[in-house]
C-alpha cells in the first residue's frame, strides 16, 4: 500500500530548474534511499516534502492528502518528521529535554514545551521520551548536556527526537555524515529496528554500504531528474548511475 506519493515535482531558483519533474511512491513500511551526487537536488527534495520551499508544479501526498497547501507544523502533526545532517539539538539543555521538543506540536507548541512537565500529559510525554531513549540504548544519558556528548551519539538523539512526533514517514538527511564506522554499525542496527516497528523511512545518504545494508529501494537523482530506481543493488549496476554517480564497480556499493 502506498503511503507517500510526490508527483512531477518541479522547483525552480532564480530561472534555474533544480527539480525537473520528480515522481516517486514509498510503500508503508518501506526504506527509500534518495541517492545521487551533490547538487543533484536531493536536499531540494527533503526541504520541498517539509514545507521549506514550495514547489512550482506538483503535488506532495501523505496518505493521499496533499501537503503542499500545508505549513510545515501540520505537516509534522499529519506524520511527517526529519533529521538533519547538521545536527540541530539544543546543546545546553539535557537530552531527555532535546528529546521532549519532538513532541511540541502535539503538546500545543514550544511554549508548552518551556514549562515544566510533571503533571497530566507533560507526565506521560516525559514517559514516552524515556522509553524511547530506553529502546534506543541511551538511558544513561538522559540527564547529560546535548553539547557534551560525542558526535555520534547526537546524531542518535536526533533521531529519538524526530520519533517524539510519533512520524508516519521519517525523513534521514544524510545520517551517516561525520560517523566512524563503528558509529555508522551502530545507527544502522537502531534504524533497522525502527523499520521493523512500522515506520516508513525515506533517506538521503552517500554511502552506498549503508544504504545497500538498511533500504530496499533507492531512486537516483542528477540534475534534478531521476534516472535510476530498484534496489540498491540494482541502481549500483546501472551504468547511467556508474557514469554520474558512483565511478566505481557496483559490487563495492551495494549488497547483492
Amino acid at each position: 500500500m502506498t503511503l507517500f506519493r510526490i508527483e512531477n515535482l518541479r522547483k525552480s531558483f532564480g530561472g534555474l530548474e533544480v527539480i525537473r519533474g520528480v515522481s516517486l511512491e514509498v510503500a508503508q513500511g518501506q526504506r527509500l534511499a534518495l541517492i545521487g551526487p551533490n547538487g543533484a537536488g536531493k536536499t531540494t527534495v527533503f526541504n520541498l516534502i517539509n514545507g521549506y520551499y514550495r514547489p512550482d508544479e506538483g503535488r506532495i501526498l501523505l496518505d493521499g492528502q496533499d501537503l503542499v497547501p500545508m505549513a510545515p507544523r501540520l505537516r509534522i502533526r499529519h506524520g511527517l518528521a526529519r533529521s538533519f545532517q547538521n545536527i540541530r539539538l539544543i546543546p545546553h539543555l539535557t537530552v531527555e529535554e532535546n528529546v521532549l521538543l519532538g513532541a511540541h506540536i502535539h503538546a500545543g507548541g514550544m511554549l508548552a514545551q518551556a514549562l515544566p512537565l510533571f503533571m497530566g500529559r507533560g507526565r506521560k510525554l516525559r514517559e514516552q521520551a524515556r522509553g524511547l531513549l530506553e529502546d534506543a540504548g541511551l538511558t544513561a544519558h538522559r540527564g547529560a548536556l546535548a553539547g557534551s556528548l560525542a558526535y555520534g551519539l547526537r546524531k542518535r538523539v536526533e533521531v529519538v527526537r524526530a520519533l517524539m512526533a510519533r512520524p508516519r514517514l521519517l525523513l534521514l538527511d544524510e545520517p551517516c555524515a561525520g560517523l566512524n564506522t563503528q558509529e555508522r554499525g551502530v545507527l544502522m542496527e537502531e534504524l533497522q529496528r525502527i523499520a521493523a516497528s512500522g515506520v516508513t523511512m525515506m533517506v538521503v545518504e552517500h554511502d552506498m554500504h549503508f544504504v545497500g545494508g538498511l533500504c530496499d529501494r533507492a531512486i537516483v537523482l542528477n540534475f534534478g531528474e531521476k534516472i535510476a530506481e530498484g534496489t540498491p543493488a540494482e541502481v549500483a549496476r546501472d551504468p547511467a548511475v556508474i557514469e554520474a554517480y558512483l565511478g566505481h564497480e557496483p559490487e563495492k556499493y551495494a549488497h547483492a
